[in-house]
Parts: C-alpha cells; structure tokens; sequence
C-alpha cells in the first residue's frame, strides 16, 4: 500500500469516526437541558431531506460505499434529534404522521426529479442525434 492509499484510507476513516460524533453535543444539549428550544424542527427536517436525498442519488448510481457511508450515521443521528425535538416540543403525537408520510414525500420527491431528469436527458440525446424527440409526434406551423 502506498502513501497516496494511506492517506485516502485515513482520510475516509477520519470522516467516518467524525460523522459517529457530529450530532452528540446537539443530543446532549438536548438532553441536558430537557428542552429543544432553539432548535428549529423545519430546519432538522430539511438537513435529513438533504442527506437523505444525497443517500439516494450516490446508491442509485451504484458510487462506492466510502464515498458516502457517512450518511446512513448522519441520518441515524438526525432522527434521533427529530425523536428529542418533537418529544421536548409536547409533538410525540406527531412523530407516527411524520414516521409514515416522510419517506413516502422523500420517496416521491426523489421519483419525480429522476424522472424529469431522465426525460430532459432523453430529449437532448435525440437532440444531439439531430432526431425529433420521442414526444414530438406533430409540427406546429407559425
């Protein structure tokens, strides 16, 4: 093993024990204070879409794991912030709606955006072939 892979290594191992303790201060502030004010639950929502979403795109295009193993931890620890924030705001109750529909809005958020993308890269593949795109059955005259 060379340096140059040494030094990858560390590097991928020193992101991942930093993404095991990245959100402890957060939890033990909660817990210490055994209140979440300050902590916006819009915000904490959108960092987990965030990585969520990052997650999905770098599975899906089949990008190796040390490139982002660290967002499964990161996702672990966020929805135990949300748990905390919502139990200390008196919201618990609503931890099993946003539970269920969450992923299914990540879920459908993520499908429409490929979706779309697959579509804008297919009208300009046939665009560069200097074809008709597979929608345009008609010509409308000016």
């Amino acid at each position: 093993m060379g340096p140059a892979a040494l030094l990858v290594d560390v590097a991928n191992w020193s992101t991942i024990l930093a993404c095991l303790v990245l959100k402890l201060p957060q939890g033990v502030a909660l817990l210490a204070a055994k209140s979440a004010r300050g902590v916006s639950l819009e915000s904490l929502l959108l960092e987990l879409s965030g990585f969520i979403v990052c997650l999905r795109y770098m599975s899906y295009y089949n990008y190796p794991l040390p490139t982002y193993v660290e967002y499964p931890i990161i996702i672990v620890q966020d929805v135990i912030l949300l748990l905390f924030v919502l139990h200390y705001t008196g919201k618990m109750k609503h931890a099993l709606p946003y539970t269920v529909m969450y992923p299914l809005i990540i879920y459908l958020f993520i499908s429409i955006y490929i979706a779309f993308l697959a579509g804008l890269l297919a009208f300009h593949l046939h665009e560069l072939n200097n074809s008709p795109p597979p929608h345009a059955h008609f010509k409308f005259d000016v």
